[in-house]
């Protein structure tokens, strides 16, 4: 578990989501992903891992899941975490 994180990391991605389409990918992923839940969390970071960077998450920030409405607000900066909430809208 990498240190702050709420919750255990389940997926990692290789070579970083950086392109407009990729970044579409990974929006779609966690709206199926989270489809079949009511209320659930799913938490995004960009990480490097190397000898020369921390392995470690410097700014926290969180979003709910209907307020995505570009995929490139998925953007985040290095050390940075989102952490994305699907809640019940009324």
């Amino acid at each position: 578990m990498i240190p702050g994180f709420d919750y255990p990391v389940q997926r990692e991605i290789f070579n970083g989501v950086e392109k407009e389409w990729e970044l579409r990918e990974l929006l779609q992923y966690i709206r199926n992903y989270t489809a079949p839940h009511k209320v659930c969390t799913v938490q995004v970071a960009h990480l490097l891992n190397s000898d020369q960077v921390a392995l470690r998450i410097q700014k926290k920030s969180t979003l709910q899941l209907h307020e995505i409405v570009d995929s490139k607000q998925l953007i985040l900066q290095e050390g940075h975490l989102l952490t994305i909430n699907k809640v019940p809208i009324f």
